[in-house]
């Protein structure tokens, strides 16, 4: 069962852009990103949905309802990032739309610089692209990066070029900026964290540009991670 609680509509609503935050199990970051996400994004939609945490993830989301003007969709039960996305999907007026995790790996000031180049380009081609944020643009893996994520990234960049002839420099970034009904037609159906793949695959198959953009990252500890995955999204 999903439940929309403490709406808060946006002066004009159909912002330019509507940020989805997916959270599950994240009281220790959750409050700090969303105060992020608003002081970078101060007119984006921002839509929070809680995954069926069992912290306090909802009880501190609720508390931030009205000073930072969010939606708040609630999920009775856990149902995988994949699931979260397309809830908060369904509730998006926004032209644009991204997703943010609720952790602190990346940037939302970066957000912020991706949006604008998305929305601030009078190029036709531009708009009908989809742009994505990534962490090895030009640079490699990052200084405080793991080497293991690093070297998947990079075997899934040669399965897209293999399958699809498509090379991206980090096809697993959470910063992918969709317009929105775009993201619509391509009808996700992943449950979980496949929800990469499976956008990368549809834009892939249907000759939609990717634009790559270099931002930030700031991966959490291997402590952070062993936790992260005791209470992970399925």
């Amino acid at each position: 069962m999903v439940r929309v609680r403490g709406v808060v509509e946006r002066a004009g609503q159909g912002a330019e852009l509507s940020v989805i935050v997916p959270c599950f199990n994240e009281e220790g970051t959750v409050e700090a990103i969303l105060r992020s996400v608003r002081c970078s994004l101060p007119s984006a939609e921002l839509i929070v949905v809680d995954d069926g945490s069992t912290d306090r993830s909802q009880e501190i989301i609720e508390s931030l309802v009205a000073g930072l003007e969010l939606r708040s969709v609630v999920r009775d039960r856990n149902g995988g990032k994949g699931a979260a996305v397309r809830d908060g999907l369904a509730k998006a007026t926004g032209q644009w739309v991204v997703i943010q995790d609720a952790d602190l790996e990346y940037d939302p000031a970066d957000l912020a610089l991706l949006n604008e180049v998305a929305t601030g380009s009078g190029d036709e081609d531009q708009v009908a692209s989809v742009f994505y944020g990534s962490r090895y643009l030009h640079s490699g893996k990052s200084p405080s990066g793991h080497v293991a994520a690093y070297l998947a990234t990079r075997l899934v960049t040669l399965v897209g070029w293999l399958l699809f002839a498509r090379w991206l420099s980090d096809p697993l970034t959470c910063y992918k900026l969709f317009p929105t009904t775009l993201l619509r037609q391509m009808k996700l159906e992943s449950k979980g964290f496949e929800l990469c793949a499976e956008m990368n695959a549809k834009l892939f198959r249907f000759g939609i540009p990717i634009v790559e953009l270099p931002i930030s990252y700031h991966p959490r500890s291997f402590e952070e991670r062993k936790l992260v995955r005791k209470t992970s999204f399925v």
